[in-house]
């Protein structure tokens, strides 16, 4: 337990990926985390911190390529990357905000003086992000296949959505892209979620498709989302894209023709222009026969891919200045200055 507030000074940060159920660190866990030590990132990378005393007991696993344990400056600025999405190189992911604030409301709910010994810190970051905000202009857009396919879809809250997926190897839950497709309508906990979520499975079973929902909606009650899901019959598409406002397809293109050729006779005959029908999953030789159909109001895997190299473009530049900002946040902070308004212009390279 720390004895005193987290200032820059006995700040630590560690960032790992790797087995955190090995004993000693099963064991670090019940004594430290989200208790004492916040839990910023809690998946397959783990990004935690807090004060330097609480980590002198910390399993030694950094001799593994990409482990760290970070102490103040570099500690303090490896938080801001974080925060501001932009930890992985050359990948934006706006949600690592929501995620470190998670892990801020579960420790202080946990431990109410840790939360306060952690206070400044918390505070510097709320402070410097707003800082570095500012200073770069504009922040970067998300190169995830699924966020991409929403945003070029056009969903508004409240909206009435279609996904057209598959269960996983094990047949239990949804598949890895389309429970990433279902989870992105929730709009990254903005107000801004889909109204009703129906399922489609492709194999027209209604066992399967009764099993897909209900595999998406323990994804949801895990993740505290609140979109209601239905499981929809793959014979009852005509009806159903009429209603939809935005329809997502992540099976691969092909693996069921006949299905394809419904959805495509489906889509045309939905009597409506003002919906979006996205694939999200081909490879470019699939794409042919949908291409050929030309439906009105579709948008392809090609399509997600050229507005993916294009954000890969603008992002480049604006990830060097976040970080840039960030550094000078964190070096003013180590100089016991406070980080006020400035402006990072574009960054030249050799």
């Amino acid at each position: 337990m720390p004895t005193r507030p987290v200032s820059m000074q006995n700040l630590v940060v560690v960032d790992f990926t790797g087995d955190e159920n090995t004993p000693e660190m099963k064991h670090w866990k019940n004594l430290k985390l989200s208790s004492q030590v916040l839990c910023a990132e809690k998946c397959s990378r783990k990004i935690w911190f807090g004060a330097a005393e609480d980590f002198t007991t910390f399993p030694d696993i950094f001799d593994e390529p990409g482990n760290e344990m970070l102490v103040g400056k570099e500690a303090y600025s490896r938080l801001l990357h974080y925060t501001m999405g932009v930890r992985n190189e050359g990948e934006y992911d706006p949600a690592a905000y929501n995620r470190y604030m998670d892990g801020r409301t579960k420790l202080v709910r946990r431990n109410e003086q840790a939360g306060d010994f952690l206070l400044p810190i918390m505070n510097a970051l709320d402070a410097d992000l707003g800082v570095v905000k500012s200073a770069i202009g504009r922040e970067p857009t998300s190169t995830r296949t699924w966020l991409i396919a929403r945003d070029l879809a056009g969903q508004k809250p409240g909206d009435h959505a279609i996904i057209i997926g598959n269960l996983d190897r094990s047949s239990v839950g949804p598949s890895f892209l389309t429970a990433r497709m279902a989870m992105t309508l929730n709009a990254g906990g903005h107000k801004q979620q889909v109204g009703l979520l129906d399922m489609v499975h492709p194999d027209g079973n209604p066992e399967s498709a009764e099993q897909l929902s209900t595999g998406v909606s323990k994804v949801f009650a895990g993740k505290d989302i609140t979109i209601d899901v239905n499981a929809l019959d793959a014979g009852d598409l005509d009806f159903a894209f009429s209603s939809a406002d935005q329809v997502y397809i992540t099976i691969d293109m092909d693996e069921y023709p006949e299905l394809d050729t419904a959805i495509i006779q489906a889509w045309e005959n939905r009597g409506r222009t003002d919906n979006r029908l996205v694939h999200v999953k081909a490879s470019p030789e699939s794409e042919a026969r949908w291409a050929a159909a030309d439906p009105q109001g579709y948008i392809s895997p090609s399509d997600i891919a050229r507005e993916m190299q294009s954000r890969e473009t603008r992002n480049a530049d604006i990830y060097d200045r976040i970080r840039y900002a960030a550094d000078t946040c964190a070096n003013m902070r180590a100089s016991h200055d406070e980080p006020k308004s400035f402006k990072v212009a574009r960054l030249c390279h050799d």
